[in-house]
């Protein structure tokens, strides 16, 4: 058993969802579980926890957002440029688009009918987070809420079908 892995993330809504759905999984293979938001944090600031983790032989898996970008390479090399050249490209996974897709992607046909969201969802890949907050339900008084109660509902079995980046990390991580 390895006794410490790293996520690196962007931002709370990363954090959220990582603490609530991935690190149970991820505690069968590590006793702890540090997460790092590096969104705010300076390029050095940021080069230099890549660094510690890989001078310290530490787990450590990277995400971002494709944001921008039109394919996953770019997104990469961006990251890579960031953390001076510093990142295991195996280990950095891209969220498609946002992390909002892999929320919404874990939603039944049920849930989605109590959400009162009427469109049908089979794929999330191109899920924004302007769209999802689009989808919010008028009496939820906020995105985090939406998301919060989402997180409760959440079934990994639909996610790895409604969203190619979530499968591909899920299967990475199982």
């Amino acid at each position: 058993m390895k006794p410490l892995a790293f996520i690196l993330i962007e931002g709370d809504e990363d954090e959220r969802f990582f603490k609530k759905i991935i690190e149970p999984i991820l505690k069968k293979k590590y006793f702890n579980i540090v997460y790092y938001q590096y969104s705010h944090e300076t390029n050095l600031n940021f080069q230099n926890m890549i660094k510690t983790c890989i001078k310290n032989h530490f787990d450590h898996y990277l995400f971002g957002d494709i944001n921008t970008c039109s394919i996953i390479c770019e997104r990469k090399e961006q990251l890579y440029i960031k953390s001076d050249h510093n990142i295991d490209f195996t280990k950095t996974i891209i969220i498609i688009k946002e992390i909002e897709s892999w929320y919404l992607a874990g939603l039944s046909d049920k849930d989605l009918n109590d959400f009162n969201i009427k469109e049908e969802i089979n794929n999330t890949d191109d899920m924004t987070k302007e769209k999802f907050i689009n989808l919010k339900p008028i009496n939820l008084p906020s995105a985090i809420l939406f998301m919060q109660i989402i997180l409760n509902k959440y079934n990994i079995n639909i996610a790895i079908k409604k969203n190619k980046s979530f499968n591909f990390f899920y299967s990475l991580i199982i």
